[in-house]
């Protein structure tokens, strides 16, 4: 979701951001990179270079679109993880 945000923002299309891949002498093809950004399956390293090549250094949170039901749209109001701590320590 965040990848195809990216995208959209950037205006690219995915034949797009394969050249710009291929450039840099990563070989992707469309159809490829189509599959993975919908799946979300790839590495982390590619994941990384997507981001790079998509421009994302600055996000700001409110231009984010909405993850979904399952995650909820106020990720604010989800319980914050505590952990014990030991004062013995």
């Amino acid at each position: 979701m965040l990848l195809k945000f990216l995208m959209e923002r950037e205006e690219l299309t995915y034949r797009q951001l394969a050249e710009k891949l291929n450039g840099l002498g990563i070989e992707e093809n469309e159809r490829n990179l189509r599959n993975k950004i919908s799946k979300g399956e790839m590495s982390a390293a590619m994941f990384l270079i997507l981001m790079k090549v998509l421009k994302a250094k600055n996000l700001p949170m409110e231009s984010l679109p909405v993850l979904g039901d399952d995650i909820g749209a106020d990720l604010t109001a989800r319980p914050a993880i505590s952990l014990p701590i030991d004062e013995n320590q």
